[in-house]
């Protein structure tokens, strides 16, 4: 007898378990696009580091939740699911240290 494999449940779990890189991606991409548009626009500098510094504490209250829910969910895994869940947390911390690198600069530098 042939084994099924749930692919929606793996998935979801590959998803999950690259969240913090997409939560990274995400934030990259809000960041500069939002600060070339609002730079084309000499009126909306001013806008540019708080936009950042919304950005920032949205992506690093969603990989801090990433973050509990991989250790949560390592604690109670498989070890074949382990796995994933140690690629989640992984993930999640050089994603926050991405997230904190790329928001750095707008305290102290120009805008546009």
């Amino acid at each position: 007898m042939t084994r099924r494999i749930d692919h929606r449940g793996f998935i979801g779990e590959v998803l999950f378990a690259l969240s913090g890189l997409l939560v990274w991606v995400a934030h990259f991409l809000v960041v500069y696009v939002a600060t070339a548009l609002l730079c084309a626009r000499t009126s909306a500098g001013a806008l540019i580091p708080v936009l950042i510094l919304f950005a920032t504490v949205l992506a690093v209250a969603a990989l801090v939740a990433v973050f509990v829910v991989a250790r949560r969910k390592l604690r109670q895994e498989s070890s074949g699911r382990r796995f994933l869940a140690r690629l989640a947390l992984f993930g999640a911390a050089i994603a926050l240290v991405a997230v904190i690198w790329e928001a750095m600069p707008a305290g102290f530098l120009p805008s546009c």
